[in-house]
């Protein structure tokens, strides 16, 4: 009895069946309760064991139940439990649940149709759980890896769609080349028009900056080289695309607009320079 393990004390009690002789009454009486006690710890114990790994996370809720049922049942024979024991099936439940938990909130929203508040569930709520009850590495490692699809995927949508939502702008068309032969006098231009003034071109306030600009379409860039893994699919691949052909266009009139306004400025600074000099 003192050795507190199931199989010596089975062991035992068979034997003194056994034997014809007479035996303490109250020591016996002592052994039968150790003997069920030991030997419902040791189902409970056995049955935690098989449940280090469940292949399918929709048995978890059902394995929980008889977990808690067979805690439930050994206070019903009046069989006390050792609390370490109590203690081992409680963690045991959390892990569980929370490793069921996680792998369903995955399953539920997928990675096209993730939003920043799933992100944040996902995240802040079921992996934290996880990693906190002892779910194995192997499930939080994977989760981690499905959260960081998510958000490469929202990130790729918010850049396409704030490309698709920019002003499409009227480019000048390129200056026709000389006409060939020599000594021929060209034709004099056309008068000029007076211009009506354009409205100012309704640039976003996100596009301001052209650099910010020319990340937004790199980092576009840069996720589409794992369209697979990120689940983008070949019509967002074919609008994106789209886009970088017209920003290749766009990058190109801003970067030369800007100079020729730099110019512009340098020119109108040397202009007031010799004017104070006179």
């Amino acid at each position: 009895m003192e050795t507190m393990h199931y199989d010596t004390v089975d062991k035992v009690l068979s034997e003194l069946g056994s034997i014809r002789f007479d035996l303490d009454v109250k020591l016996i009486k002592e052994a039968e309760i150790l003997h069920k006690k030991l030997q419902k710890e040791k189902e409970i114990n056995e049955f935690i064991d098989s449940l280090a790994y469940v292949p399918n996370y929709k048995t978890i809720k059902k394995s929980v139940n008889i977990l808690e049922e067979k805690v439930a049942n050994a206070k019903e024979e009046n069989v006390e439990i050792d609390p370490n024991i109590i203690s081992k099936v409680n963690s045991t439940a959390a892990r569980l649940i929370a490793e069921r938990n996680l792998q369903f909130q995955m399953e539920k929203v997928s990675i096209t149709a993730s939003t920043h508040e799933d992100v944040k569930a996902l995240e802040e709520t079921y992996i934290q759980k996880a990693k906190a009850t002892g779910v194995a590495a192997q499930y939080t490692d994977y989760a981690e890896i499905y959260l960081d699809k998510m958000k490469r995927n929202i990130r790729a949508r918010e850049i396409l769609d704030l490309l698709e939502q920019y002003p499409i702008r009227e480019y000048p068309e390129p200056p026709e080349p000389e006409p060939k032969g020599k000594g021929k006098t060209a034709p004099p231009p056309p008068p000029k028009k007076k211009k009506k003034k354009e409205p100012p071109f309704p640039m976003p306030e996100w596009a301001k900056e052209l650099n910010i600009v020319e990340t937004e379409v790199k980092t576009l860039i840069n996720l589409l080289t794992d369209k697979d893994g990120l689940e983008l699919s070949d019509d967002f691949v074919k609008r994106s695309k789209d886009q970088f052909d017209r920003f290749k266009k766009e990058i190109a009139f801003r970067k030369d607009q800007e100079e020729q306004e730099r110019l512009a400025a340098e020119a109108k600074k040397n202009k007031k320079g010799a004017a104070k000099k006179k």
